[in-house]
């Protein structure tokens, strides 16, 4: 039997450019960007955010930082 219901969504997800190059145990807000592009986010619940293969919560562990291209962690990542 085929699928009954609403249309199924299907995004163009992109991974983000690695930002823990960045990660000194002080500094908290980074760019945001993709292949080199600053990438502009529309709401924090589209990221999936790992560190050190913890998944961070968005508004809790990680918030926008200064502009929709930057997001602030709460604490600090360690280097």
């Amino acid at each position: 039997m085929g699928y009954i219901g609403p249309g199924l969504d299907f995004g163009a997800f992109q991974k983000i450019d690695d930002i823990s190059s960045g990660f000194n145990g002080t500094a908290t807000e980074f760019n945001i960007q993709i292949a080199g592009s600053t990438a502009e986010i529309a709401s924090l619940n589209q990221m999936i955010i790992s560190i050190s293969g913890v998944i961070q919560e968005p508004n809790s562990a990680f918030t926008f930082g200064s502009s929709r291209s930057t997001i602030a962690f709460t604490a600090a990542p360690a280097s």
